[in-house]
């Protein structure tokens, strides 16, 4: 099993989970290069200009939030 698979598979036993707002469940956010805020929800290509990956602040790059927090 993938480690995909066992985060996905650990995600579907959890109760009252839920996919973080932020990053869209990818872990990942885009952030821009000159002011440093938030864009988008990642994952960010890498031949994007002007904007730079950061992991998400608010499920810290998991991708899910609530739950056992």
């Amino acid at each position: 099993m993938s480690p995909e698979d066992k985060i996905q598979q650990k995600f579907d036993q959890m109760d009252g989970v839920s996919e973080c707002y932020k990053c869209k469940g990818s872990g990942e956010i885009a952030i821009s290069v000159t002011t440093a805020k938030y864009l988008f929800p990642g994952p960010v290509p890498e031949d994007a200009r002007g904007v730079a990956a950061a992991t998400c602040y608010i499920c810290k790059g998991i991708g899910y939030v609530g739950g056992d927090e």
